[in-house]
Parts: C-alpha cells; structure tokens; sequence
C-alpha cells in the first residue's frame, strides 16, 4: 500500500463519514440546548445556558459549512472530485422473471 492510497482513503473516510457524523452532533447540540432552553421553567440560568448552547452551535454550524463550502471551491478549481458527501443507498436487487 503506498502513501497515496493511504492519502485517499483517510481523505475518502473524513469525507464520506467524519463529516457528516460531526455535522449531526452540532445539530444534537442545538437540540439540547433548545431542550435546556424550553425546560428552564423561568430561571434565568438555565435559559442563559439554553441559549449559550444554542448559539455556539449555530456558530459551529455556520463554520462547518463555511469551510466546505471554501473545500467545494477549491476542489472545482483544481478539478478534484469532493463534493457534499451523500448517504449511500444499496443498488436495488435484480429480479429474475421465471416463467411458470
């Protein structure tokens, strides 16, 4: 294995599966500050927490997608192929017609 297949596939695995799983914990960070947030029953604490949660999520999100927004134009100037990654479906099973 040499150290351009090792580049590839460690680049291949940040894409395709680093990338998004980060993107969904910055989203189930803002969801647990929103719950923090509805559940404070009127303390100013607790809602001063909601929102910190809230708006340094937003924050991570904005820089998450900053960067690969800046990844995507640079990958279509040096004519590479990174892209948004996408969830993988299985190709559909093939089915064989047989007469009876």
């Amino acid at each position: 294995m040499t150290l351009q297949n090792i580049i590839n596939e460690f680049v291949d695995v940040s894409i395709n599966y680093a990338a998004p799983t980060i993107f969904g914990l910055g989203v189930l960070y803002f969801l647990y500050g929103a719950v923090i947030y509805l559940k404070s029953g009127g303390s100013k604490d607790k809602r001063k927490e909601g929102v910190k949660f809230m708006s340094n999520a937003v924050t991570s999100l904005f820089i998450m997608l900053t960067v690969w927004s800046i990844v995507g134009l640079f990958s279509a100037f040096f004519g590479s192929t990174v892209g948004i990654p996408q969830f993988r479906t299985p190709a559909p099973a093939q089915q064989q017609n047989t007469v009876i």
